[in-house]
Order: structure tokens, then sequence, then C-alpha cells
């Protein structure tokens, strides 16, 4: 009964002596050890995103696909079986830097890379004419325009 609480005390006292255990923060825990920078401050690249509207009218389906960090000419639209459309994009970022101290004693040099990608499925109606869909591409979005078929 006396070792029981003898451990339990020091789990206390560790706990509180040091803070990063509780806080999942360190080499013992989840986070980053004390001092580094959190993930979100390092650059890594634009942010890239992919909305997509979807209209119609009596003649036309619509599918508008917003774009956000993502250049129009990079997004492929490609036909998967009868009636599915696949929307993807694909992208990859690379910063090369070199620092030099002014009086020429210091020289640091880093590169990083970053690749990534998007890619959605859209299922099409029964009357849409797949082998005449059209695209219109502006400057932050890419339009698909898919006739109904009469």
């Amino acid at each position: 009964m006396k070792t029981r609480t003898l451990i339990e005390l020091a789990l206390v006292l560790a706990l509180i002596l040091i803070p990063e255990l509780a806080l999942g923060e360190g080499p013992y825990g989840y986070g980053p050890p004390p001092g580094s920078a959190p993930p979100w401050a390092t650059p890594a690249g634009p942010a890239t995103a992919l909305r997509i509207e979807r209209s119609a009218d009596q003649d036309n389906y619509y599918l508008i696909l917003h774009l956000s960090g993502i250049e129009p000419q990079g997004v492929t639209v490609t036909r998967i079986g009868g009636r599915r459309l696949r929307i993807s994009s694909q992208e990859s970022y690379a910063t090369h830097h070199e620092d030099v101290a002014q009086d020429r004693s210091a020289w640091r040099q880093g590169f990083s890379y970053r690749s990534g990608g998007i890619a959605r499925q859209i299922g099409l109606p029964r009357d849409a004419d797949v082998s005449a869909l059209r695209r219109e591409d502006g400057t932050d979005q890419v339009k698909i325009i898919l006739p109904r078929r009469r």
C-alpha cells in the first residue's frame, strides 16, 4: 500500500516539476520540442483549395470550379467510366535560400520541397452528353459545360 502511494506521489511531483509531461509537449509528449517553431510557421508554399458549384438550365449542366491557389491550366478533367468525371490538380513548390553574414564569417543554405494534389470525382446526370463537354478557363475558375441530350 505504501509503495503505491509513493509511486502516485512521484508521478504528481514529476507533473509539477516537468510541465511538458502534462502538456504533451517536448521529447516525452506528442508536440514539438520547447522553443522550436510550430509547423504552421514554416513557409510551405501557397495554400490550395477547390470548391465546386453545380447548376443547370434547360440546355446545359454547369460545373464551376472555384480555384484558390491553383492555376486553371493545372486542373485536369477526365472522364471515368460512363457518367463520372475526375477533377484533379497536382502541384509542387520548391524554395532555395542562402544567407551570408555581413562580415562573411558565417554562411547558411536551405532547400525545401513540397508536393501535393487535389482530386474529386463527380457523378453526372443520365441525360448529360459527356462527349460534347466544353471547358472555359477564367482567372480563378474553370467552367465545365455539359449539354443535355434531347
